[in-house]
């Protein structure tokens, strides 16, 4: 187990000074085989103190942020990456013998997975979907993880995606689950105590409806939370791809809690009303604090993926930017690759991963000149969840995608239904397939997949999805190389500041990453953090945090390998 470390260092604009020692009250997050080091002391310290130096106010009419640094965090073996850069986390008991149908023919549903702090102890919590019966909870801070699925209360079968969200701004994680052929539920977290307010609040969705993908952000700029959720359509049979979808939902969060469909009053055969959609998400495109949606559709060339403007929450169709993907579209990666400050787009699809990368005249679709290629007639049919990351924290994102068939059985595709995933790893603007060198290339029939710092030592670690096994745990191992984590936390209806776009920048090298609660891979979440590797170096020149309403806060010479927290 991890031990608090009780040191702070707090940032000001002019630079580094020390702070007050942390209480007690420090988070720290447990991992299985600790390679991770302070000194003598074994160190994830997330501090919560309240120091009293601020950062530099660019907003003179707010109060300006504060910035806890905690300790550096350093690698005790970092030799021992080279060897092999992941190990598989396979712990006994419950985790081990989660309850996977494999006889269940799941297509789309059991495919979510959502890892992140949900009762608030610091340590992670995953949460994994199913096809049928086996919705489970499990705490990531024992070893082994012990189950606490019956402290929820009953789920249906066929739970599709996950995620964890302040929806009323208490403080407290809530737990959003997307349902394929029954109602959607929102779990209100009272302190601990879990009731389902769904259809209170007006986020149930159809009796029968066919729910996949979800994600949430400030959709309309009036400061609380909105959802988007895609759904999918009618499976027949027979199955026409021709005929419509079932429509997709834009829940805005109203004065009083409770939210309205803004879909639901579009012409029936808008696009958001028709397309079968997997999955959706909330990204900035233009500059402006209000983000853009992002919806990705099965049927491209009947149902293209395509961005939309919110104007006042209201979808309104996006000028033609290259970003109208006519790919089978299934999920979504997001991160900017260029790092010209907006976000580039992957799109998993069948037969296909399409990277649309960012031009100063809209997007371009450029695989295949990057390196991701997806060979015809290869082990490698069908491309889920997808994730842009930075997993050997050189600086460069990476790309890992999930691939499998539509269920155990097979399905339209002439091969295996188990079929090996992807990571290609960049490397000065160009990827190359590492799967099988790094250790990755499982053969499953993968969906979702989350990529997430577990233990705190500032590598990233794998959860991923499969739905004929348990849910697979990836752990990294920590190397010499650079990294910052950054948690913004602020007053008011979105504590956990989801929207936030976190930028380092250290002479020409700018590295953007956003909080999200949602919306990119498959169905699937992670928790409201960000990770950024940075190389070789010990200290940044700034991190600015990019705020959901559009205001900015600064920090000057930012030391590396530490977790920072960003509190407003």
């Amino acid at each position: 187990m991890l031990r608090p470390f009780p040191l702070l260092v707090v940032l000001t604009g002019c630079g580094v000074a020390a702070g007050p020692a942390a209480s007690d009250d420090t988070v720290a997050r447990p991992g299985p085989d600790l390679d991770t080091e302070v000194g003598d002391t074994p160190a994830d310290t997330r501090p919560t103190g309240s120091p009293d130096t601020a950062a530099p106010d660019t907003d003179p009419l707010r109060a300006p942020a504060q910035l806890v640094v905690g300790p550096e965090v350093v690698c005790a073996q970092p030799q021992a990456r080279a060897e092999r850069p992941f190990d598989p986390w396979t712990p006994e008991g419950a985790f081990a013998a989660q309850d996977v149908d494999t006889a269940a023919r799941p297509l789309f549903s059991g495919g979510g997975v959502a890892v992140a702090d949900l009762d608030g102890d610091g340590d992670l919590d995953l949460f994994r979907t199913s096809a049928r019966a086996g919705f489970a909870w499990f705490d990531l801070g024992t070893d082994p993880p012990a189950d606490r699925t019956a402290e929820l209360p009953d789920l249906p079968s066929g739970t599709a995606g996950v995620v964890a969200v302040d929806v009323e701004g208490d403080g407290d994680l809530d737990l959003h689950v997307t349902a394929f052929g029954a109602p959607d539920r929102l779990y209100r977290n009272d302190g601990g105590t879990f009731v389902d307010v769904a259809v209170a609040l007006g986020l149930a969705g159809p009796a029968d409806g066919l729910s996949l993908g979800a994600a949430w952000a400030d959709a309309d700029g009036d400061g609380d939370l909105d959802a988007f959720v895609g759904a999918y359509g009618p499976l027949g049979p027979p199955f026409d791809a021709t005929a419509d979808g079932e429509p997709s939902h834009l829940y805005l969060q109203q004065a009083d809690g409770t939210f309205t469909d803004a879909v639901a009053d579009l012409p029936a055969d808008h696009p958001l009303r028709v397309a079968f959609t997997y999955q959706g998400a909330f990204v900035e495109l233009d500059g402006d604090p209000t983000p853009e949606l992002y919806a990705v559709n099965d049927f491209g060339p009947i149902h293209p993926s395509v961005a939309w403007d919110l104007v006042d929450g209201q979808p309104v169709a996006r000028p033609a930017s290259g970003l109208e993907s006519a790919l089978a579209g299934m999920g979504l990666g997001l991160g900017d690759l260029g790092r010209d400050g907006v976000e580039d787009l992957v799109v998993p699809a069948v037969q296909q991963v399409g990277v649309y990368v960012s031009l100063r005249s809209g997007f371009f679709e450029s695989a295949a000149i990057l390196g991701v290629r997806v060979p015809s007639g290869g082990a490698r049919e069908l491309a889920w969840g997808a994730e842009l990351a930075d997993l050997d924290s050189d600086g460069d994102l990476d790309l890992l995608v999930p691939f499998g068939q539509l269920h155990e059985s097979g399905g339209i595709f002439a091969n295996a239904p188990r079929q090996p995933d992807a990571l290609w790893v960049q490397h000065e603007g160009f990827f190359t397939d590492a799967a099988e060198a790094w250790g990755l290339d499982h053969r499953g029939i993968g969906r979702g997949v989350v990529v997430v710092d577990l233990d705190g030592d500032g590598w990233l670690d794998l959860v991923q999805q499969d739905l004929v096994g348990p849910t697979r745990v990836q752990r990294a191992r920590c190397g010499a190389a650079a990294w910052l984590g950054v948690r913004p936390r602020q007053a008011g209806a979105n504590p956990f500041a989801v929207g936030t776009r976190v930028v380092v920048v250290d002479g020409e090298d700018r590295w953007l990453r956003t909080v999200r609660a949602g919306g990119t891979s498959y169905a699937s979440a992670g928790p409201p953090e960000v990770v950024v590797g940075l190389g070789d170096r010990d200290a940044v020149e700034r991190v600015e945090i990019h705020w959901p309403d559009g205001t900015m806060d600064a920090f000057d010479d930012v030391p590396t390998r530490r977790w920072l927290e960003v509190r407003r």
